[in-house]
């Protein structure tokens, strides 16, 4: 699994009070560039809140959870870093990140798509493999001016597919980030 789904496994093991984003609605993430709500039977991890545009690393913003501490347990993380590469960079480099996560082998497809509201976005489909088995994860990325941004959905392989994965990340639409808003 990747670094993000092992940080996020951590907090679910803490079992944290939720609250912690600063969000109204707690299944919800909205920023001046993006806005997506985890499905209903995921439980919102709460993770620090930080500026939506000022990332020195790449930085959990929100996360869910399906199933926490159940071996079916399905992980979703929103991530954000500053760059100013373009989305063909951006998802070269999130493709390069998987691949060298430390698993024994990993399989990525990547396919240019849009989100819902059409911005342009990559979704690649990473298979790893390691001694425990099988991870599969399933990430949206795209930029927006400021910003990159990963929206992944993960878990142990047989819990997700392709469909399921589309399904539980399709309330996500982004625009471009509106420069100097704080």
């Amino acid at each position: 699994m990747t670094r993000t789904a092992l940080f996020v496994l951590g907090l679910c093991a803490l079992a944290l009070p939720l609250g912690a984003s600063g969000q109204t609605d707690p299944h919800t993430y909205s920023d001046p560039g993006m806005s997506f709500t985890a499905p209903a039977d995921f439980t919102p991890i709460p993770v620090p809140s930080s500026s939506p545009d000022q990332f020195t690393q790449p930085t959990v913003v929100a996360a869910f959870a399906r199933h926490p501490k159940q071996s079916d347990m399905t992980i979703i993380t929103l991530q954000m870093e500053n760059t100013s590469e373009d989305l063909n960079d951006f998802a070269a480099d999130a493709e390069s990140k998987a691949r060298n996560q430390g698993s024994e082998s990993v399989f990525v497809k990547k396919e240019l798509t849009t989100l819902s509201n059409g911005m342009p976005a990559y979704f690649l489909d990473i298979t790893a493999s390691q001694d425990a088995g099988e991870a599969k994860i399933y990430e949206y990325v795209w930029v927006d001016r400021v910003r990159g941004v990963t929206l992944a959905i993960s878990g142990r392989f047989g819990t997700i597919d392709d469909k399921s994965a589309k399904k539980a990340l399709a309330n996500v639409s982004a625009v471009a980030y509106p420069r100097n808003r704080y």
